[in-house]
């Protein structure tokens, strides 16, 4: 029973975008697509996942499991030492609320406390759940919008968050984020473990549903992941293929998705760019945005060496954001730590088709972290680290 708690039920939540409000001690729901009312909303995969972490600290401790860690014990005392001082510097010199300080620094512990069972058969249990959880959840919702929208084929913003009469918090921020991290899971999973159907109907079905949230940036992560997927995997990857046999691969994805993309050619995320580069407002006023971001730099050297602090604003993008809230040198050591942190990532990986996937992660964060800020929002890391640990540790044959 407790095996079942920890490696199948706790992985579930993981996927799902479900939300806790901790100021009003109630969860996140509405009958309207922006009707939630949150303060302090914490996603319970979160709270599962830091749980399963947790629970392999302790039954370690008791020696009955043994895991693995990305960090030794000295690279953990110094990151908790430069955490600390990261925290003391944005709660005390920047004077930002506790919320937005651990709303910051928790992206860096938890990747802290990441940790996998040595088990091959745990992780299969653990990282399968997870998987077929988003697969339900994602088919529930492409069903839902199938029944509840009035066309099909041009979803509206004020549809999509709707999930049978219920809004899915956060439905067109993280949640299309989290929805092109999957993709590039289940690409992964068809490109080196399985050819089976349920993987490829699932990649149409997240295709379709990215396209209707009206998100441009998941366009260019969609080209991303298709980019790694059926042109650089087969040429670099599986070099030894034969100029028929790549070809042919080529020509069948390319046709599959010329027709798929044809199909739903009117769907709102395409339609929204068609307009946007007709009337010029492609970048949604992000430009103007940043360049106010950059005079509130320039006007100001204090602020841009310590930080400005709290308040409403954001520039939707991590970079200027970080500066503009710890201060020029408190941002560089994040940033140095981070890339730490995806420094042991890398090293981890066992096979080029692992590398080649997690740079494609990295590249989908690093489009979000331009246009948003998902290294703050709890779903969006909880899921990004639940990848990361699949490609980096599921238990596969040998490939090269």
């Amino acid at each position: 029973m407790f095996n079942f708690l920890i490696y199948i039920f706790l992985p579930v939540l993981i996927p799902l975008p479900l939300f806790y409000d901790l100021f009003y001690n109630h969860f996140l729901f509405s009958d309207e697509a922006f009707g939630h009312e949150s303060v302090v909303p914490i996603p319970i995969g979160f709270f599962s996942f830091i749980f399963f972490f947790i629970v392999l600290y302790v039954l370690d401790f008791f020696q009955k499991i043994s895991f693995t860690k990305f960090f030794s014990r000295n690279e953990s005392l110094v990151l908790s030492f430069l955490l600390a001082l990261l925290f003391l510097h944005g709660y005390f010199i920047s004077e930002l609320r506790f919320t937005r300080v651990f709303q910051l620094l928790s992206p860096l512990v938890f990747f802290m406390l990441v940790s996998m069972p040595n088990s091959n058969k745990l992780r299969t249990y653990f990282f399968n759940s997870g998987v077929v959880s988003f697969m339900v959840f994602i088919s529930m919702h492409f069903i839902s919008l199938f029944i509840y929208s009035e066309n099909f084929f041009e979803i509206n913003s004020f549809e999509f968050p709707m999930f049978f009469g219920t809004s899915i918090y956060q439905s067109l921020v993280s949640y299309p984020g989290v929805m092109s991290l999957y993709l590039t899971l289940v690409i992964y999973i068809i490109s080196t473990k399985s050819n089976r159907i349920h993987y490829k109907m699932i990649v149409l079905v997240v295709i379709f549903l990215l396209l209707s949230t009206e998100r441009k940036a998941v366009l260019f992560e969609v080209f991303l992941i298709l980019s790694c997927a059926f042109v650089i995997q087969p040429l670099l990857i599986n070099p030894r293929l034969t100029l028929q046999v790549w070809l042919k691969k080529i020509f069948i994805s390319i046709t599959g998705l010329t027709i798929f993309f044809v199909f739903i050619f009117q769907t709102p995320s395409l339609e929204r760019m068609t307009n946007s580069l007709g009337n010029d407002s492609f970048t949604g006023g992000r430009l103007e945005i940043y360049t106010k971001a950059i005079d509130l730099i320039s006007k100001d050297t204090i602020g841009f060496v310590f930080g400005f602090g709290g308040g409403d604003f954001s520039f939707h993008n991590f970079f200027l954001d970080l500066i503009i809230r710890i201060g020029v040198f408190a941002a560089l050591i994040y940033l140095l730590m981070l890339s730490f942190v995806f420094f042991k990532v890398i090293k981890r990986s066992k096979c080029k088709a692992s590398t080649l996937f997690v740079f494609c992660l990295m590249g989908q964060l690093l489009i979000q972290l331009m246009v948003n800020s998902p290294l703050t929002q709890p779903y969006y890391i909880a899921n990004f680290c639940f990848i990361l640990l699949y490609i980096i540790y599921y238990p596969k044959p040998d490939v090269v």
